[in-house]
């Protein structure tokens, strides 16, 4: 079951739960939409999507890349607790050319929550967002997402100012999510985080980052202040990393079998390993 939203605006909306402007209980394809405004006390300050996908066997694979957000503006929403602007609820979700702005969050991903697998993050620019938790732009806690060719720029969290994947409560072993996934051809600039991850914050393994700018980002009172990973098999490559301030490493990587790989390191500063 689809539903298409098509060229909306929807502002001023309010829940006492989920789902400030819309919840979705399908799978659900949105486009050229304008969320402002939008509050609900709990996740999902504009939409809450939960339309897990298990089974994708006979579903054409047309169907699942139209499963998503494209082409909109959600700006000064909020959630009382996870997801500022969405809660993402769904597996092989897309969210394409969309623009994330002063939306905030109680608790984690000021301006998204996603919880599923196989999911696309393309394309889209969060600017001046903030969670008081962790993951001041988007927070995760699946596999396989690709985030690429995005813009992270301001935002704000303890934890994983612009990027929060999984989450710093997990034990390394057996974790059962934040593997697999890639940041690609993205920039990270001007996000601080108040403790560990000054703009990305990961826990989990065999994920990496590749071809992607660091610049000006802060862990105020913590390590890692361009990138924080707990995890095994973690890889940065192509990637450059100017300015960054913390107390350990740039790059803060707990786990084994890392690879750094062609990348710049420039005028950073720490009080133990500027670089990493």
């Amino acid at each position: 079951i689809l539903v298409s939203i098509i060229s909306s605006n929807f502002n001023h909306n309010n829940v006492t739960n989920n789902g400030g402007s819309l919840f979705l209980n399908v799978g659900a394809y949105v486009s050229n939409c304008v969320f402002d405004s939008e509050h609900a006390d709990n996740d999902g300050g504009a939409i809450y999507l939960n339309s897990i996908i298990t089974d994708t066997s006979s579903i054409p694979q047309s169907i699942l890349d139209y499963l998503g957000v494209f082409n909109s503006n959600m700006t000064h929403c909020s959630a009382g607790h996870d997801g500022g602007a969405g809660y993402i609820n769904a597996s092989h979700g897309t969210v394409r050319d969309v623009l994330f702005a002063y939306c905030s969050a109680g608790h984690d991903a000021g301006a998204g929550y996603v919880n599923g697998n196989y999911g696309k993050l393309l394309s889209t620019t969060f600017i001046n967002n903030t969670a008081t938790e962790r993951g001041g732009a988007i927070g995760s806690s699946q596999n396989y997402l690709v985030v690429e060719n995005c813009l992270f720029e301001n935002n704000t969290a303890k934890r994983g100012s612009a990027y929060m994947l999984a989450g710093i409560d997990h034990g390394l072993d057996g974790i059962p999510e934040g593997h697999y996934n890639s940041i690609i051809n993205s920039t990270f600039k001007n996000n601080v985080g108040t403790e560990e991850g000054g703009a990305v914050h990961i826990t989990g393994n065999n994920n990496k980052a590749i071809n992607c700018t660091f610049l000006d980002n802060y862990a105020t009172e913590g390590n890692g202040s361009a990138i924080y990973v707990h995890g095994n098999n973690s890889s940065v490559i192509d990637s450059e990393f100017y300015h960054h301030e913390c107390s350990r490493g740039t790059v803060y990587i707990i786990g084994d079998n890392t690879i750094i790989d062609n990348s710049i390191f420039e005028n950073n500063t720490a009080s133990r390993g500027g670089a990493g």
